[in-house]
């Protein structure tokens, strides 16, 4: 997946972010991924929007 930056005042992609994921979530803040890991559990992966890059770690999230 690749997510976009864009410019809204010049309506125009600023940055390309190559990321795993298939899922997104965004807040004042932060984009959110959320991806499924090999059998049922998955991971959490926060970008960081202002430096247009992937920001920490990746959480791991419990099975059920």
């Amino acid at each position: 997946m690749t997510v976009h930056r864009v410019d809204p005042r010049h309506r125009r992609v600023v940055a390309r972010i190559a990321a795993n994921g298939g899922s997104l979530a965004a807040t004042g803040d932060a984009v959110w991924l959320l991806g499924m890991g090999n059998g049922v559990a998955g991971w959490l992966r926060r970008l960081d929007p202002a430096k247009s890059r992937l920001a920490g770690r990746p959480i791991r999230l419990a099975s059920r």
